[in-house]
């Protein structure tokens, strides 16, 4: 009997034993996780979910570098007034915008001289430069170009395509400017949406203080930055507060 009571406390003792020593790793391995330093997959992951700051890889400078480069094709969406949606896609517009590069911001040499016709030159621009100045302005294919929609004057302009290039016919290619425009403000609110605002005055005035008083109205340029330069996303005059809330009281 003596010895099934010892057998029988062994092995009491043995399960108790045991026991414990599972409870004390288990708490022992709570501890190191509860304590563990993170990873570096870890640290990514916490960063990830607590930043929600616009991504910005580009200044101020940069934009207004940009814009000085390319001056002359801004002009066309400042000083005379065209209005732009590139997510509308519209033909007419996008056509346009590609017509007024064709004539006055392509390196396109002496052209072709004319006689007897109206027009005076001929010039010619490659299928493959379209698709370059489409995808490096507009991100978007060169299908989407009609020449027919090009809605310049016939008297001055005349543009058709083949298979291999395109071509504009010029009575001339001068065009007097209808405005003054001066850049007035770059936000960069992120590298998807940068808004640059030019005001407008008339012709011939100038403001050195760019002040409000000194402008009829504003125009406002979207851009994104693009792998070369920036994208055009749209172009259009500026809403004024006063406008906005006049519009407002009507609506009450």
């Amino acid at each position: 009997m003596e010895e099934k009571k010892d057998s029988k406390g062994l092995l009491i003792g043995i399960i108790a034993f045991v026991a414990g020593v599972i409870f004390v790793s288990y708490g022992a391995i709570s501890l190191l996780n509860s304590n563990k330093t993170p990873t570096p997959d870890d640290n990514n992951q916490e960063v990830e979910q607590d930043t929600d700051e616009p991504s910005v890889s580009i200044t101020e400078d940069g934009v207004k570098n940009w814009l000085t480069d390319n001056a002359k094709f801004i002009e066309y969406f400042t000083d005379y007034n065209k209005d732009f949606d590139l997510g509308s896609m519209d033909p007419v517009s996008i056509s346009n915008v590609f017509g007024w590069y064709f004539v006055f911001c392509y390196n396109h040499g002496e052209g072709e001289a004319l006689s007897n016709s109206k027009y005076t030159s001929k010039y010619t621009m490659s299928i493959k430069d379209v698709d370059t100045f489409m995808s490096k302005y507009l991100a978007i294919p060169a299908t989407i170009i009609d020449v027919e929609k090009i809605d310049f004057s016939k008297d001055v302009f005349n543009f058709t395509k083949d298979d291999n290039n395109y071509y504009v016919e010029v009575a001339a290619t001068g065009l007097d400017p209808i405005q003054n425009c001066v850049l007035n403000d770059v936000n960069v609110v992120s590298d998807s949406d940068v808004e640059v605002t030019y005001g407008v005055m008339e012709l011939g005035k100038t403001c050195e203080n760019k002040s409000d008083e000194c402008y009829t109205k504003k125009r406002k340029l979207t851009l994104r930055k693009a792998d070369d330069g920036f994208t055009i996303l749209s172009a259009a005059d500026v809403k004024e507060e006063a406008d906005n809330n006049q519009s407002n009281e009507e609506n009450k």
